[in-house]
């Protein structure tokens, strides 16, 4: 209850500002190859141990998108995944989804992302999830993954446009003006 009432929900309020700078470069270099109508086949790969704001960060940077979260029970069963699968759109497809979240200033619709958290619960599966929305459907659509567990680090670093990067706890200095401006 106390971490959601004080969850950062701007970007000034996030830790990690290098991270979070980070992030922006990736997304607008999605955005610039999404004008120049280049694949978006994108991947962000998020790792680090449990509580340090990675999913977090996510919420706040992404806020812009129409992200489908796949849960992790999903990648793991075939039959599920293969319903979701054929449910995804491309980057810039508008859907049902996205028009409820008209965006009223610039009159533009959110663009389409893929998100799945704890991605050391998918087991083996996370790599033929890939294989079947880039490969087999061809669905042009960055993917942002969220992982406690280094290993899987191993398998995306591999991968064409993939964008590593480690979160770690915050410093002493982040967590002291955050209790600062909670007090």
């Amino acid at each position: 209850m106390i971490a959601q009432k004080y969850k950062p929900t701007t970007q000034k309020a996030l830790f990690h500002k290098d991270i979070v700078n980070h992030i922006r470069k990736w997304i607008k270099n999605v955005e610039d190859y999404a004008d120049d109508s280049k694949p978006v086949q994108q991947i962000l790969f998020l790792y680090g141990p449990m509580g340090c704001s990675k999913t977090v960060t996510v919420e706040c940077l992404f806020k812009g998108y129409n992200l489908y979260e796949i849960d992790t029970d999903t990648i793991k069963s075939n039959d599920k995944l293969v319903e979701t699968i054929q449910g995804l759109v491309h980057f810039r497809e508008k859907t049902l989804a996205n028009i409820d979240k008209w965006n009223q200033k610039s009159r533009k619709d959110k663009s389409n992302m893929i998100l799945v958290d704890n991605l050391e619960l998918c087991d083996k599966n996370i790599e033929m999830f890939f294989d079947l929305i880039h490969n087999k459907h061809n669905i042009n659509v960055p993917v942002i993954l969220i992982s406690n567990n280094i290993k899987y680090k191993d398998i995306f670093a591999n991968k064409n446009k993939c964008t590593l990067i480690e979160f770690k706890h915050p410093s002493l200095l982040e967590l002291t003006k955050f209790v600062i401006d909670i007090n």
